[in-house]
């Protein structure tokens, strides 16, 4: 039940104004005075409240309207569109009835064993694709979908011996290499955004567009900062959580290589991180920086003009590059600064892997944050280094 308006409340005040004058002057007394004032008393605080929670709703309007959010149905098939329209009766009123109806016409499976819901596949569409486009490591890496709650990986880095031998002479048996193994599970992350019943009643734009805004918004962030520096634990495996190591291969180790002068980058130390990768690397091999890492390279440039390797311009779509490689602006890689890992170059397709656990949950919660109702989304993620040879870490120095 919504507040009523203040102009109601006014009505009422009023009225109880001219029945608390009518009131013979001897048979009032203490507690019938005592009484008035209460009344009167609540229906302040009730108007206040009505007015705050219209102000709040002007507000959240104004804010979408601002920001473009509508309703755009265009270019979806008739299933999508259904899905939009029982996703829409859910988030406004939590009306489940659609779900039924989807699960017999799309064969999906709508309904989790959590009591909540599957985003439909047009939602969750839209905020993959958000966040691919807006995390920089998923633009670059491995990425895999999958049903299980984790998937293993076959890591064959073994040599085998062999040798040269006459046409007559003995053959003695080689050693045999062996497989390694690298297990990734997916871990859970979720974003709870919350808005006022009376705004989902009374919305005329796409309520679900802006959820998927939110959403998309909060899983990019989460996401981007766990590839990069994330320990594994309860998190995807950030490529940035290894122990260094040097250029004899280690499963657990990434090179790091000293990028020169003390708290700075230098163009020597840059070549030296770039020739670190081996070739079979080399075709798909980009850099990974920090805006603010970029900077640093453009004052390097204009320092020294005999470092001509790198191509600052970013206008009408052209990339950046730096010694013949595309340079990737990654906000969770650390500044420049002594002893900071702030470069990362290397082949992130194949030394490193996403996987996604199919589908995003929702939940909707009207009643323990009254007036407002919760939406808990959560999307399960995993991440981790399999070729570590495949990735070098630029280290400035102390």
């Amino acid at each position: 039940m919504g507040f009523l308006m203040s102009d109601d409340i006014k009505k009422v005040h009023d009225a109880l104004g001219e029945i608390k004058s009518m009131v013979d002057e001897k048979t009032k007394d203490v507690v019938t005075e005592e009484k008035f004032k209460k009344v009167s008393d609540d229906l302040v605080s009730l108007q206040e409240k009505a007015q705050a929670a219209e102000r709040e709703t002007l507000a959240l309007k104004a804010a979408f309207q601002q920001a473009g959010v509508k309703e755009d149905k265009n270019g979806l098939s008739d299933i999508e569109k259904k899905e939009q329209e029982v996703l829409e009766a859910f988030v406004r009123k939590g009306d489940e009835s659609g779900f039924a109806e989807l699960e017999q016409k799309d064969m999906g499976s709508y309904s989790g064993a959590d009591g909540g819901y599957l985003v439909p596949r047009a939602m969750s569409a839209t905020i993959i694709k958000r966040v691919f486009e807006t995390s920089p490591v998923r633009a670059v890496a491995s990425v895999q979908s999958i049903s299980t709650d984790s998937v293993d990986f076959l890591i064959d880095d073994n040599e085998l011996d062999q040798g040269w031998v006459s046409e007559t002479a003995t053959r003695s048996v080689t050693s045999t290499p062996e497989l390694g193994k690298k297990t990734i599970a997916v871990h859970e992350q979720y974003a709870q955004p919350q808005v006022t019943q009376r705004l989902l009643d009374d919305a005329a734009f796409s309520i679900e567009t802006w959820l998927a805004d939110k959403v998309s918004d909060k899983f990019a962030r989460t996401e981007n900062t766990a590839f990069v520096s994330g320990n594994g634990s309860g998190q995807p495996r950030g490529f940035l959580d290894y122990d260094a190591g040097s250029a004899t291969y280690n499963r657990e180790q990434i090179e790091q290589v000293n990028l020169g002068a003390a708290a700075a980058l230098t163009g020597n130390g840059l070549i030296e991180l770039q020739n670190s990768l081996k070739d079979p690397y080399q075709s798909g091999a980009v850099f990974m920086m920090k805006r603010s890492g970029y900077g640093e390279l453009l004052k390097l440039m204009y320092t020294d003009n005999k470092f001509d390797a790198l191509t600052p311009s970013a206008g009408n779509g052209a990339e950046l590059m730096l010694l013949g490689k595309r340079i990737i602006l990654a906000d969770d890689m650390p500044a420049v600064a002594a002893n900071a890992l702030s470069v990362a170059y290397g082949n992130f397709a194949v030394g490193y892997q996403i996987v996604d656990r199919l589908g995003i949950s929702l939940l909707r919660d009207p009643y323990t944050a009254k007036p407002y109702v919760k939406f808990y989304f959560t999307k399960r993620v995993g991440g981790d280094v399999l070729n570590t040879e495949a990735i070098k870490i630029g280290k400035i120095a102390a």
